[in-house]
C-alpha cells in the first residue's frame, strides 16, 4: 500500500520523489525497531516499497504510451526524466512576487508566514499553532509515530518549498498544511479531559461559515482583515485563471482591453478583446479587464499606471474591471491596486509614484 501511494505521488509531481524517499526511510526505521534488531527484514521492506513505486510509475507511462518501454532509462521512464530536466531549467527563474503591497523577484523568508496568515482562516491557523502541543496528551508511541510519519515528510516538503527559487502561491504549501493538520488533530485528545469541546465545536462551526462565505470564488478568498485579497497576495493565492469563463461572458458586447493571467491558449480567446499590454494609456477609452496578478507582478513600466485608478468592479475577486470616460494618464503608479470605488467610471485616487514604492 505504501509503494502504491508513493507511485501515485511520484507520478503526480517531482515532490513525490521526496515523499517516496521519506516513506522508504520511515518503513526501514519503524521496521528496524519493530523486528527486534532483525534489520534485514526492514531493509527488504524498504526495497519492496522502492520497487513497487518504480513499477507503478512505469505502468502509468506505459498505459499512456507503450513506446516508453523501448526507451533506455535506468530507473524511471525517459519522459519523466525529461520533464524533471525541463522544470529544472524553465521553472526556476526569478519570477516577480507580491505580498502586502511589496513586489520583488526571488525569495524572501517572510513570504510563507505572511501568505499563510492571509490565506488560512484565523481560527484554523490557531489550531495549527496550538494543536501540535496537544501531542503531550497522547502516548509516547503515538508521539513517535507522528514525528516519524507526519512531521518528517512535512518538514522535508516545507524545506524544499521554502528553499525553492521563487515564491509563487500557497498551492505549493498545501501538502505541508495537510500533514500539519494531522499533527494538530491531537487537540481532539485534549478536549476529552478539559472543557475544550465547546471551543473546538465553535472553531469547526466558524470554518464551515467561512467556507460557505468563500463560495463560489474560494481560490480568491482571503481571511479578514486582509480583504480584498488582490491588495495582499498574487499568483495562485488569488487567481490561477479560474475566472476565464466569467470574463468571457462579461466581455461580450463591451470590446474591452484585456490582460489575462492564465494559460497561453486562453489569453487571446476573449471575444471582442483588445490587447491591453502594448496599448498606450492615452488611447484607452472604455472597458479594461486585467488579472490582479498581472497588475502586482508585471513590469512596472507596462500597467502600474492602473494602480493609480480605482476599479469599478471585480470578476470573481481575481480580475479587476476599469472603465475610462477619458484616456488616463500614463505615469507610473504604486504597486498595490486600489479598492473598488463607487460610480460608473474609474477615477484617479492616488498620486502617481514610482512603481514599487506604493
Amino acid at each position: 500500500m505504501v509503494g502504491l501511494a508513493c507511485g501515485g505521488a511520484v507520478s503526480a509531481g517531482p515532490t513525490g520523489l521526496l515523499l517516496a524517499a521519506v516513506a522508504v526511510v520511515v518503513v526501514v526505521t519503524s521496521g528496524w525497531r519493530g523486528q527486534g534488531g532483525q534489520g534485514w527484514r526492514a531493509l527488504v521492506s524498504g526495497l519492496a516499497v522502492t520497487a513497487i513505486t518504480v513499477v507503478f510509475v512505469w505502468f502509468v507511462y506505459a498505459a499512456l504510451d507503450a513506446s516508453v518501454l523501448l526507451q533506455s532509462s535506468p530507473v524511471l521512464p525517459r519522459p519523466y526524466l525529461d520533464g524533471l530536466h525541463y522544470l529544472a531549467i524553465h521553472d526556476t527563474g526569478g519570477e516577480s512576487v507580491y505580498l502586502f503591497g511589496a513586489s520583488w523577484a526571488g525569495r524572501r523568508l517572510w513570504y510563507w508566514p505572511g501568505t499563510l496568515l492571509v490565506k488560512i482562516p484565523i481560527l484554523t491557523l490557531l489550531v495549527l499553532i496550538v494543536g501540535p502541543f496537544a501531542l503531550r496528551a497522547v502516548s509516547r508511541q503515538a508521539r513517535r509515530e507522528v514525528l516519524l510519519v507526519v512531521a518528517l515528510p512535512a518538514l522535508v516538503l516545507a524545506a524544499f518549498t521554502i528553499a525553492g527559487p521563487q515564491d509563487s502561491g500557497i498551492r505549493y504549501m498545501l501538502p505541508v498544511i495537510a500533514l500539519w493538520l494531522v499533527a494538530a488533530s491531537a487537540i481532539v485528545e485534549v478536549t476529552r479531559w478539559i472543557p475544550g469541546s465547546t471551543v473546538l465545536a465553535a472553531i469547526a462551526a466558524a470554518a464551515v461559515v467561512m467556507s460557505a462565505d468563500s463560495f463560489p470564488h474560494s481560490i480568491a478568498w482571503t481571511t479578514p482583515p486582509f480583504t480584498p485579497g488582490y491588495e495582499y497576495v498574487s499568483h495562485s493565492s488569488i487567481d490561477w485563471g479560474q475566472d476565464f469563463f466569467l470574463l468571457e461572458q462579461w466581455s461580450r458586447g463591451r470590446r474591452p482591453y484585456v490582460s489575462f493571467f492564465g494559460t497561453r491558449a486562453l489569453r487571446n480567446a476573449i471575444p471582442g478583446m483588445r490587447p491591453l499590454v502594448g496599448t498606450s494609456p492615452d488611447r484607452i477609452v472604455g472597458w479594461v479587464a486585467v488579472s490582479a496578478t498581472i497588475l502586482t507582478t508585471s513590469d512596472p513600466a507596462e500597467l502600474s499606471w492602473l494602480n493609480s485608478y480605482c476599479p469599478v468592479a471585480t470578476i470573481g475577486g481575481s480580475i479587476l474591471i476599469y472603465r475610462f470616460r477619458h484616456p488616463p494618464g500614463a505615469t507610473l503608479g504604486p504597486t498595490r491596486p486600489a479598492n473598488v470605488c463607487e460610480g460608473e467610471y474609474s477615477r484617479q485616487i492616488r498620486t502617481a509614484t514610482l512603481a514599487g514604492a506604493g
